[in-house]
């Protein structure tokens, strides 16, 4: 099974690096038409951050695409395996990749802290992932986990501001730890949501079995929701008066 799942993240991520064919194509376009003097590097880098983001997101909201598609998750289901051990060995391959991209955008300085931009990955990877269940269509998936992120960014410019003053911190990019516990906040019931439901899961419907989501996901995100409502106005009002 392991095999196979590297072969499928390997697939997904060689469909993503299609993307990097516009780096040839911005150069040549640079050098006979327009002649801005574009820099190699600064193309590719250009080019690179988006191809990452749609691998963080397209590996995750498709680990159970070819159990979709082929009607497959009794097998899956059948395999003498645990459930644990069922979604490490799916998401192994994907995570290794993906820590690939990293390692690849460290050697070309593509990102100015890599930390921050790592972690913002990895949210992204996590959000699809613990969605995969529920998305049948890779423009909602986008979609949600867009909003999802756009949930934990908010926060986190919120924990920011309220919790480490402003003139300590000194800028209104939220910190590395205010990213850790906004996503924290979201990721940790969806994620007990997601094995929730994959731990119990059988050939019902899926419809049938998204109990776990309504009941620890949802309230949750609500919670987050009504908190960005509240309290993201007064951080505004700072944020443009500095």
């Amino acid at each position: 099974m392991l095999k196979k799942e590297f072969a499928d993240a390997l697939k997904k991520l060689l469909e993503c690096l299609i993307i990097l064919i516009a780096i040839p194509l911005a150069i040549a376009w640079d050098k006979f038409v327009i002649h801005f003097g574009w820099n190699f590097l600064d193309v590719c880098n250009f080019v690179f951050v988006p191809t990452i983001v749609i691998y963080s997101v397209y590996s995750g909201a498709n680990v159970f695409q070819s159990e979709k598609k082929n009607r497959a998750f009794e097998y899956l289901l059948s395999l003498p395996l645990s459930r644990w051990k069922i979604i490490l060995y799916k998401i192994s391959p994907r995570i290794v990749f993906l820590l690939l991209l990293l390692v690849v955008s460290v050697f070309f300085s593509v990102f100015n802290n890599v930390w921050i931009n790592g972690l913002i990955f990895i949210i992204l990877f996590l959000i699809s992932l613990f969605l995969s269940i529920l998305l049948s269509s890779a423009v909602f998936g986008f979609i949600e986990v867009a909003l999802a992120f756009w949930l934990i960014y908010s926060n986190a410019q919120i924990i920011n501001f309220f919790l480490w003053r402003p003139e300590t911190t000194g800028a209104i990019v939220p910190s590395f730890l205010s990213y850790l516990i906004s996503a924290a906040l979201l990721l940790i019931p969806l994620g007990i949501a997601f094995w929730i439901t994959f731990k119990n899961l059988d050939v019902k419907s899926i419809k049938l079995q998204i109990r776990p989501y309504l009941f620890i996901a949802l309230p949750s995100i609500l919670i987050l929701i009504a908190f960005v409502v509240l309290l993201y106005r007064k951080y505004w009002a700072w944020a443009m008066a500095d």
